[in-house]
């Protein structure tokens, strides 16, 4: 009896044994599930880090130091380097050339409050005080401001580029009966700016294009007279792009 009790209990234990066998398959297959989503996971992540890293490199190559050294002045001595997924050589040395020669029309002019040169994720921009190239709540240029966008025009000019002008204000209305709201001065102004480059400063039509964005791009707050000086401007442009040059 003890002897058939034991072949019954080893029987029943052998039995127990293969039916809980699939267990183990199943514990493979959910090892090989998990090894499968720590793989996936593995690769988004480095999608991710890569994405980061790339775009910590755009933002180094598109920020102010690149070209002219300090973005807090706008302009510094000599030329940069320019780290740009879109620029060619030939570009680069444009740029380069065209950041000394801004530098040394702002210096000659004496012109370090009204001109300033950074760069963005699109290009080049020349930034023109509003004070400098226009008279108050109006979009005539000055006489004195057409000697320094004929200098800029002369370096524009061999450029291949093409050339946004765009129009800024502060956030105070203009006069009501010249112009009904910031959009409109901006974009009288953008136009003024884009007509002279194209008539006196013989810059070819088809590269240029004006914008309007009234008060509603500031690079300063619009909280004291300094802060609006600052955002009464146009900006000039020069556009970097695949297939530009």
């Amino acid at each position: 009896m003890s002897s058939h009790g034991k072949r019954r209990g080893g029987a029943h234990g052998g039995g127990h044994n293969n039916s809980e066998r699939w267990l183990l398959t199943y514990a493979d297959l959910i090892t090989l599930l998990m090894m499968l989503f720590v793989i996936m996971y593995a690769i988004s992540t480095t999608d991710v880090k890569k994405a980061i890293l790339l775009g910590e490199s755009l933002t180094k190559a598109f920020s102010p130091g690149i070209f002219l050294g300090d973005a807090k002045t706008g302009l510094a001595q000599g030329g940069g380097d320019v780290a740009h997924p879109f620029i060619t050589n030939t570009q680069r040395q444009d740029f380069g050339v065209l950041n000394e020669a801004l530098t040394k029309l702002v210096r000659e002019e004496g012109l370090e409050g009204g001109v300033s040169v950074n760069t963005t994720q699109e290009g080049t921009v020349i930034s023109l005080s509003g004070s400098l190239l226009f008279p108050s709540g109006r979009a005539e240029i000055r006489p004195e401001a057409q000697r320094v966008l004929d200098r800029i025009a002369e370096l524009l000019r061999p450029l291949p580029n093409k050339i946004r002008v765009e129009g800024h204000t502060d956030d105070l209305p203009p006069p009501a009966t010249l112009y009904p709201s910031n959009w409109e001065l901006a974009a009288a102004r953008a136009i003024a700016v884009l007509r002279y480059l194209a008539g006196p400063g013989r810059i070819a039509p088809d590269r240029l294009a004006a914008a309007s964005y009234g008060e509603f791009r500031p690079v300063a707050p619009n909280d004291g007279v300094a802060g609006r000086s600052q955002n009464r401007r146009a900006d000039i442009v020069i556009l970097y792009t695949p297939g530009n040059g």
